[in-house]
């Protein structure tokens, strides 16, 4: 989601997502992101997310298997480690 250009011209900028897009033509197994995310589980690797309304955000779609606060929490502290 960080990758997502931001609405408000205070935002940061888009961030940078490591690796190279997964190749669609073999997707890999699960989430098509898996390999890229650092949030990223066992679950992640073998399921394919359900696609979603974002909660809070009419017209919005998500695809995770965490929640929007567990991906917020985790994002919070992988950044305080950095």
């Amino acid at each position: 989601l960080k990758a997502r250009p931001g609405v408000v011209a205070e935002e940061a900028g888009p961030v940078a997502i490591l690796g190279a897009p997964p190749n669609m033509a073999r997707p890999p197994l699960g989430c098509p992101f898996n390999e890229r995310c650092a949030l990223a589980s066992a679950e992640c690797r073998e399921k394919l997310p359900a696609l979603q309304a974002a909660p809070d955000h009419p017209g919005e779609l998500r695809a995770c298997h965490k929640s929007v606060q567990a991906v917020a929490e985790l994002s919070a502290r992988e950044a305080s480690h950095a």
